[in-house]
């Protein structure tokens, strides 16, 4: 299918918020701007080839509307199912693991695993005198504290390939469309880096200054299904998350419960909190902007065997199975982590392009996870925080822990997003 249009042809014209709207229509790469390839696609223009083929495959990407009021319904998620069911879901590719340049710390990888685009050897992974400085701390609380560590095997990263120069990395939700790929990310998977076993120190780290912290949540909930989700586990987590900051809102705008992929790393911008605000709660957003505002994540983790599986700032992570998880969260104390560490990816669906950050190895990354989480246990860290006098967010990612018993099932989690405001 030949998607290309007439650029002097009008857009369709969908409500698309755009975390930089100067750039929304960009095709060709500048100096300052590096080429979003979506953007030759999406919005498609009415009477191209792909406005056509939509109106008769897909007509939902064209007619449907966000509706604040209705924040999880996500067509995308369907389109996903249905083309991994096609085998066309296209996951991120993985470069194979690297040795480290013992001096530099930097892989010694030089495969052309896609076209001319081999990785950079430089020793940019050195970090500021500050974050170095904190890793060192780090190290000697833990050895301090007598942490127990996991040398992860094939721990993803951002790989470091010139492509980035020239191209946005970006994820696509939009449709399943010829010659446009889901992704332009690629990992670089690294051998043993250490997550440390925050069990029994939990209260050494915390939301200002990590950017994580580690709770216990109880919640009276013995069978997981949508309705129970929506219906009660929602309410029962905005309340706490409403006390827990003595906030004047709360509003938990996504959730999903699902098996994780390694890499989970996907953290707001600056650019992106504005245009979030502005998405979920269009009558607020001007107001909001003027005071403290957050991006919360909550985890949770329990051993529910009767789990059912649902459709799927701050983050609340929980786990639905254990007390082994075969693929724990890690999270990345935010100290340890350096702004040049973090290259801005697009997240592009049908209605919105949002931007998250994609993470490069650094050295200096100090990683930790809590062995044999339950029921009660939650992490709750950040995505985006207005306040310039805390972290700001909590880089997180899903490893696989290969020390725990063989038979451990396949880790279940549930996790909802929400922003926290005042």
């Amino acid at each position: 299918m030949d998607s290309a249009s007439s650029p002097l042809e009008p857009r369709l014209e969908v409500f698309f918020l755009d975390s930089d709207p100067a750039d929304t229509d960009r095709k060709h790469k500048t100096d300052d701007h590096p080429l979003r390839p979506w953007s030759v696609y999406w919005p498609p223009l009415p009477g191209s080839t792909l406005h056509d083929w939509l109106r008769v495959e897909c007509p939902v990407a064209l007619s449907w509307r966000f509706d604040p009021l209705q924040p999880f319904d996500r067509p995308w998620q369907k389109w996903t199912e249905e083309a991994r069911q096609r085998g066309r879901a296209c996951p991120s590719a993985v470069l194979p693991i690297a040795p480290l340049v013992p001096d530099l710390g930097v892989t010694a990888y030089e495969a052309e695993a896609t076209g001319t685009n081999t990785l950079r050897l430089t020793p940019s992974d050195s970090g500021s005198a500050k974050q170095r400085d904190i890793a060192s701390l780090l190290d000697e609380k833990i050895q301090e504290w007598g942490m127990r560590s996991v040398k992860a095997r094939s721990f993803n990263y951002l790989a470091p390939l010139h492509l980035y120069a020239a191209e946005k990395p970006f994820h696509s939700r939009l449709p399943f469309l010829d010659g446009l790929r889901r992704t332009n990310i690629i990992g670089q998977a690294y051998d043993s880096i250490p997550v440390h076993d925050i069990s029994g120190h939990e209260s050494k780290f915390t939301l200002p200054e990590s950017g994580f912290e580690f709770c216990r949540v109880p919640v009276p909930i013995f069978n997981w299904d949508v309705g129970v989700v929506r219906d009660t586990y929602l309410p029962l987590m905005e309340a706490w998350l409403k006390d827990r900051f003595k906030s004047r809102m709360v509003h938990i705008y996504t959730y999903n419960v699902s098996i994780p992929t390694n890499g989970e790393v996907d953290n707001v911008t600056s650019r992106s909190s504005k245009s979030r605000l502005k998405l979920h709660l269009p009558e607020a957003a001007s107001d909001i902007e003027n005071g403290r505002y957050r991006f919360i994540g909550l985890v949770d983790a329990s051993s529910l065997p009767n789990f059912k599986k649902a459709n799927s700032d701050t983050s609340m992570w929980r786990p639905l199975t254990g007390p082994d998880q075969d693929y724990p969260l890690a999270v990345c104390d935010y100290r340890t982590v350096d702004n040049r560490d973090l290259v801005p990816a697009d997240v592009v669906f049908p209605h919105y392009c949002d931007e998250g950050y994609e993470i490069k190895y650094n050295r200096n990354h100090r990683w930790f996870y809590k062995r044999e989480m339950d029921s009660s246990d939650v992490i709750v860290f950040k995505h985006y925080d207005s306040s310039k006098d805390e972290a700001s967010f909590c880089p997180h990612s899903a490893f696989h822990d290969h020390t725990v018993p063989e038979g451990t099932p396949t880790r279940a989690s549930v996790e909802i997003r929400a922003i926290v405001v005042g």
